[in-house]
C-alpha cells in the first residue's frame, strides 16, 4: 500500500469521479432536441439515460473485483480509452436504437473511475481524511449536474447535438492523459490467478452483510431523488411551467449547487460526522419526504411548490451522501474496491430504475412523480436506520 497521500492529486480524484455522472445529465437537456431529430417519444428517450445507468450497474461490481485483484491503475485507464471510443461514435449521426447501444458502453468504459476513486482514497487515506475526501468526490460529482446540462444546452442549440458529443470526447482524452501521468499502482498485485469463483464468493460475503445493504441501500435512495426527475425533467418543465432548455439547465444546476453545498458542509463542520447529528438530518430528510406531496396536493404543482422541498432533498442528500459511500467500503476494507463497485452498481441500478418509473409515472400524472420523489427519500432514511441499527 501506497503510504504518501500526495501521491494522488484529490482533485484528479474528484475529476475522474466526475465524469461518469457528466455524461448522465449531458444527455437530460437533449431529449427534446433529439425528440424532434428521431421522432422518438419522450417515453423512448429515456432508454438514452437509463441504458447509461444500467452500463454502470452491471460494470462496476466487476470493476471493482478486477481493480483489487490487478490493481487501480489498468483498470482505469482502459475503461476510460472504452469510454473515448464509445463517445467518438456517438459524434455520427445514428438511429436511436444504436445511440442505446453507445451510451451503454460509454458507461461501461466510464464506470471505472467512481470505484478506482474510492478504492484509492481506501488504499491512501485514514478514515478521518477518508470521510474528507469522499465528501469532496461528492461535491465534485454534484458539480457535474451543473456544467453539463448548461454546457450540452448551450453548444446543442449553436452548433448540434453530435456537437455535444465531441466535447464529452475531448474531456475523457484529456482526463486519461491526466490519470496516465499522475496516478500510481496503489494496490499490491494478488498472486494468485483471477477465477470467476472468487466473484462469487466476494459477492456473496458482502450481499450476507445487512449493514452493506444498509449503506448500499441508503446510497441508492438518495440516486432516486436525482433520477426521478433527471428523464422527464426538461419536458416538465417545458410543458407545465412553459420554460426551454436554457432555464431548465439553469434551475437544474441551482438544484446541484444546493447539492454541493451539503458536502462542503460536511466537509467543513465535523459535527455533521457525528450518529446523532447525522440521525437528525435523516430524519430531516423523511420530514421533508412526507411533506413535498402533501405540499403539492395542496397548492398545486408550480415552480416553488416543486423546487423548495427537492431543494432541501438535495441539500441533505449532499451531507449523507459521502458518509453512506465510505460506509459502504468500510464494511470489509480488504474488499473496498468490489464493495465500491457493488454499491455504486446498487446506486446506479436504483437510478436506472427511477428513471424508467419516473418517466411512466409523468405520463399519468407529474403529481406521482413529486409522490415517487418522496418515496425515495422515505425509502433512505429506512435503509440508513438498517446499517446503523446495531
Amino acid at each position: 500500500m501506497v503510504q504518501n497521500v500526495r501521491t494522488v492529486p484529490r482533485w484528479l480524484l474528484a475529476a475522474i469521479s466526475c465524469l461518469s455522472p457528466f455524461g448522465v445529465t449531458i444527455i437530460a437537456p437533449l431529449i427534446p432536441l433529439l425528440s424532434i431529430k428521431l421522432d422518438a417519444s419522450a417515453a423512448d428517450l429515456q432508454y438514452l439515460i437509463s441504458a447509461y445507468v444500467l452500463g454502470l450497474a452491471l460494470t462496476q461490481p466487476i470493476v471493482g473485483l478486477v481493480s483489487d485483484h490487478y490493481g487501480r491503475r489498468p483498470v482505469l485507464l482502459t475503461g476510460f480509452a472504452l469510454f473515448f471510443l464509445a463517445t467518438l461514435a456517438l459524434t455520427r449521426e445514428q438511429s436511436l436504437n444504436w445511440m442505446i447501444v453507445l451510451r451503454f458502453f460509454q458507461a461501461v468504459g466510464v464506470s471505472v473511475g467512481t470505484v478506482v476513486a474510492r478504492g484509492l482514497i481506501r488504499d491512501l487515506l485514514p478514515a478521518q481524511e477518508a470521510l474528507k475526501a469522499f465528501a469532496l468526490i461528492s461535491g465534485a460529482m454534484g458539480f457535474s449536474p451543473i456544467v453539463a446540462p448548461v454546457a450540452a444546452g448551450l453548444i446543442a442549440t449553436q452548433f448540434g447535438v453530435s456537437s455535444v458529443f465531441w466535447m464529452l470526447a475531448g474531456l475523457g482524452v484529456g482526463l486519461w492523459l491526466w490519470c496516465f501521468q499522475a496516478i500510481p499502482e496503489t494496490r499490491l498485485r494478488v498472486d494468485h490467478p483471477f477465477l470467476w469463483r472468487n466473484l462469487g464468493s466476494t459477492y456473496a460475503l458482502l450481499l450476507s452483510s445487512s449493514q452493506f445493504w444498509g449503506f448500499a441501500g441508503a446510497y441508492g435512495f438518495l440516486q432516486g431523488l436525482f433520477f426521478s426527475l433527471l428523464g422527464v425533467g426538461a419536458i416538465l418543465f417545458w410543458e407545465q411551467f412553459g420554460i426551454g432548455v436554457t432555464g431548465f439547465s439553469l434551475l437544474w444546476s441551482s438544484l446541484a449547487c444546493v447539492y454541493i453545498l451539503g458536502s462542503l458542509a460536511l466537509h467543513r463542520f465535523a459535527y455533521l460526522t457525528k450518529p446523532d447529528t447525522q440521525l437528525m438530518v435523516v430524519k430531516w430528510l423523511c420530514l421533508v419526504s412526507l411533506a413535498a406531496p402533501a405540499v403539492v396536493w395542496l397548492w398545486g404543482l408550480n415552480v416553488l411548490t416543486l423546487l423548495t422541498p427537492l431543494a432541501c432533498m438535495m441539500f441533505i442528500s449532499g451531507i449523507l451522501t459521502p458518509s453512506v459511500m465510505l460506509g459502504a467500503v468500510n464494511v470489509y476494507p480488504e474488499l473496498s474496491g468490489t464493495a465500491a463497485g457493488l454499491s455504486s452498481a446498487i446506486g446506479m441500478g436504483a437510478g436506472a430504475m427511477f428513471t424508467v418509473v419516473g418517466g411512466q409515472a409523468y405520463e399519468v400524472s407529474p403529481f406521482l412523480l413529486v409522490v415517487l420523489m418522496g418515496l425515495s427519500g422515505l425509502g433512505a432514511g429506512f435503509a440508513w436506520h438498517w446499517a446503523h441499527r446495531t
